[in-house]
């Protein structure tokens, strides 16, 4: 969804987040997610876009909606992760793109359409899981202090059957009104997840970007990537996430939040991957942290730091 700022941001396209990340390195080194399947947990996934069709796997509805994109969301955070364009690429352009769709064109979902994709997503053997979603906390409306609610506990049994699982960590950063048990949002507070909140392309946190710690007193998020302005593919049928967007031209959008920030580190766990397919979501997790840059936030909002691709794939 877009975020209006008070403060002048500067575009960080594709073309310069994935540089600030170091992804274009490790492209030029030859890694690049191939064979990596990445599943994109969605409104759906515009199978017909010229920058991602090439990349493009299996597709699933479980909004009963049908197939297709019909906001726009999945199809953007699909370009994050791996798409072909010219200027605007992914950070894993040779990662396969997988379409789970669990939001319909509203951006809405339910726990029990999302629990069941998360786990056919998991019996169809993908290595990464990208959500770029989640349930408020807002008002005492969704109580799980410990990790411990339907979703969460999915996400967990997920990183136990060996998938990573990368989730964004909510846009309530700017919200202070105290309605709040966390404003990180469910899955974002399962034990095992690699949590990502968002920075600009000054390493300067969002201002939307949604702190911690777990109202257990957990530290979350654990990492953060780009999430300001971030310009990636369009799908065709326009609807621009119901007008949350701004059109770049026809194939792509500029979008902000922690939805943008968590492809990006989804396709970094996929060059992890090529680089060593034996890793667990553990390793992945730890490396993340390990070798993120400390943009000089505090903890709670920052996690570890902001991802270095380049750092983190020369660690495996």
């Amino acid at each position: 969804m877009k975020i209006v700022h008070c403060k002048n941001q500067i575009l960080i396209d594709l073309d310069n987040s994935r540089p600030l990340i170091n992804a274009d390195v490790v492209e030029a080194s030859g890694i690049n997610g191939a064979e990596v399947d990445v599943a994109v947990l969605d409104t759906g996934v515009d199978q017909t876009h010229p920058e991602l069709a090439g990349n493009f796997g299996t597709q699933q509805d479980f909004t009963g909606e049908g197939l297709g994109d019909l906001n726009g969301h999945g199809t953007h955070c699909a370009g994050v992760v791996a798409s072909n364009g010219a200027t605007f690429r992914g950070v894993a352009t040779g990662a396969v793109i997988h379409d789970y769709k669990l939001l319909d064109q509203f951006g809405s979902g339910n726990a029990p359409n999302c629990v069941a994709a998360i786990q056919q997503a998991v019996a169809d053997g993908m290595d990464v899981l990208s959500n770029s979603w989640g349930f408020s906390h807002r008002n005492g409306n969704w109580v799980d202090p410990d990790g411990t609610c339907v979703l969460c506990v999915a996400a967990d049994a997920a990183s136990t059957a060996g998938v990573t699982f990368v989730v964004a960590a909510g846009n309530e950063g700017n919200d202070s009104c105290g309605t709040y048990d966390t404003r990180i949002r469910c899955p974002g507070i399962a034990q095992s997840v690699i949590t990502v909140g968002a920075s600009d392309d000054s390493d300067n946190m969002a201002g939307f970007s949604s702190p911690g710690p777990t109202p257990d007193g957990r530290d979350k998020p654990d990492v953060t990537a780009p999430g300001v302005d971030i310009v990636a593919s369009r799908s065709a049928t326009g609807n621009d996430m119901n007008g949350g967007a701004t059109v770049i031209d026809p194939l792509h959008l500029e979008a902000s939040g922690t939805s943008m920030a968590c492809p990006h580190v989804a396709g970094v766990a996929a060059l992890m991957l090529q680089r060593n397919p034996t890793l667990l979501p553990a390793d992945i997790k730890a490396v993340l942290m390990a070798t993120a840059v400390d943009i000089g936030a505090p903890t709670t909002q920052q996690g570890a730091g902001r991802v270095d691709a380049r750092a983190a794939v020369g660690s495996v």
